[in-house]
């Protein structure tokens, strides 16, 4: 069990890099992670994730959820690099939404979407 009110602190630190490949991770745990970098100037999140290996993934998609855990977290942040891939099996993905979720006071620099389609003969190779 983790005491949330305990957490190890490093105030050093000013950039980090964290990355999320085909594995099952809540955001939650992200916040507990920024708690104890208090002094981030630069956050740099990448995501690569079946939409079916993570239950959570409308979460990390879901702009008010960072804009909330990083503005309680990190007072010092003033770069937020948010990179994901999301690889379907052919459904949609509704892009408009996951954008204006982000509608806060963040300038998006770069705005790429390529689907990933991986048909179910790739997956059993």
């Amino acid at each position: 069990m983790i005491d949330e009110n305990d957490l190890p602190t490093s105030s050093l630190l000013k950039s980090f890099d964290i990355q999320i490949v085909m594995v099952r991770y809540d955001i939650s745990s992200i916040g507990l992670i920024l708690r104890c970098m208090p002094n981030l100037h630069r956050f740099v999140f990448t995501l690569i994730v079946d939409q079916n290996i993570s239950p959570f993934i409308m979460d990390f998609t879901n702009g008010q959820n960072w804009h909330q855990m990083l503005k309680s977290h990190l007072s010092y942040l003033n770069k937020f690099d948010f990179y994901i891939s999301l690889l379907t099996n052919g459904e949609s993905i509704d892009i408009d939404a996951i954008l204006n979720s982000f509608n806060w006071d963040i300038c998006i620099t770069r705005w790429r979407y390529r689907s990933i389609y991986r048909s179910k003969s790739n997956k059993q190779k």
